[in-house]
């Protein structure tokens, strides 16, 4: 079938996610979720504009809190690893999900079209 999942496939892990799900995982693994619109703060939204978006409370376990700041600690400071990145290469699908369900709900108030024109 063509939701099934293939365990252990040597690919980006959203390859792996809810096939419903798929789409917009991929989006953001690829940076162009929001793409085309311009963040509150003036400038095109991007991964790294995420603190400007109000977030859901997202509660992760203990053992989820450590590695994420572990993963932190080990990364380049320059490097942009915000939550749903964690939340996605962990295939934390519900919460990475929850996350996205948010930010596209209230992207409309949050977030404006680019214009055409400058």
């Amino acid at each position: 079938m063509l939701t099934d999942r293939v365990p252990g496939l040597d690919c980006d892990v959203v390859l792996t996610a809810p096939a419903s799900d798929e789409v917009s995982f991929l989006a953001w693994h690829r940076g162009i979720w929001g793409w085309g619109r311009k963040c509150i703060c003036g400038i095109r939204f991007d991964r790294g504009h995420t603190p400007c978006l109000p977030s859901p409370a997202i509660h992760l376990t203990e053992m989820e809190q450590r590695i994420y700041k572990l993963h932190h600690q080990l990364l380049d400071p320059a490097i942009k690893y915000p939550l749903i990145d964690f939340l996605l290469n962990q295939r934390l699908w519900d919460k990475a999900r929850n996350i996205l369900d948010f930010w596209t709900i209230t992207m409309s108030h949050r977030l404006k079209l680019n214009p055409l024109q400058p």
